[in-house]
């Protein structure tokens, strides 16, 4: 073991790099480098080895597009938003595997009347659940917001204190609520229509344990990871840009 134990072992590689290596880590440089670091079980860690793809070209670019094809969750995500505005090729690739829809923004007043309505746009693929059962998921930008609620806002629950701020790191979710079509199409699950009955309603009246199972017989059908949204999630998702 080497004196200082920021220096490499012997059997450490070493190609490139201007930081000190961490202990009991190699450093690679280059694509090489960047390969070694995508293959981190930290998505942090494979967020930031994407931004560095970026520096090597057409190679680097290859890489970036393929983990927008293969992956899932916030490193997927990360990728996209790093490609969103490339042109050319990249841009012709990425359209392979992401569509735009267009919407519109509307704000009310206390009176639930319309006070403005903003024309906005996301991205989003489609799982093909066979039998013509398609499954939305939308590109949710990543961010900073106010979670929770001020003390003034009425129907509040004390739980909903402190208002503080929470980072979100880029994600996909639903663009719809589950329907009865898509529970049955994955892992032939029984059908759940306690009030609805209608193939494109929305499951409802479920078990915990029955949505965990949907998940996890989702992951296996489409080879990606599907889970529920966090709290925090759900609600920068719902407040639909109000960001810091």
């Amino acid at each position: 073991m080497p004196d200082n134990p920021n220096e490499p072992r012997p059997f450490d590689a070493v190609l490139g790099g201007q930081s000190p290596p961490p202990v009991n880590a190699a450093v690679l440089g280059g694509l090489a480098g960047v390969k070694h670091r995508l293959a981190s079980t930290s998505d942090e860690v494979r967020i930031a080895a994407l931004s560095d793809a970026l520096k090597y070209g057409q190679a680097g670019l290859d890489i970036v597009v393929e983990i927008v094809k293969t992956e899932t969750g916030a490193v997927q995500c990360a990728a996209w938003n790093l490609l969103r505005n490339k042109t050319g090729k990249t841009a012709k690739q990425l359209l392979k595997y992401l569509s735009t829809f267009t919407f519109d923004v509307i704000t009310v007043n206390d009176r639930g009347e319309e006070i403005s309505r903003i024309p906005s746009s996301a991205h989003f693929f489609s799982e093909d659940l066979g039998d013509g059962v398609i499954l939305e998921m939308v590109s949710i930008p990543g961010g900073t917001f106010l979670m929770g609620s001020p003390e003034t806002e009425n129907g509040r629950y004390d739980s909903e204190s402190p208002l503080h701020r929470v980072s979100i790191k880029p994600f996909f979710m639903g663009k719809y609520p589950v329907t009865q079509a898509q529970w049955k199409a994955v892992g032939a699950l029984p059908e759940i229509n306690r009030r609805f009955f209608k193939a494109n309603q929305p499951v409802e009246d479920v078990w915990l344990s029955e949505v965990m199972k949907f998940c996890a017989l989702l992951s296996k059908k489409t080879g990606k990871i599907y889970r529920l949204p966090s709290e925090a999630q759900w609600e920068y998702a719902c407040q639909s840009g109000r960001v810091l």
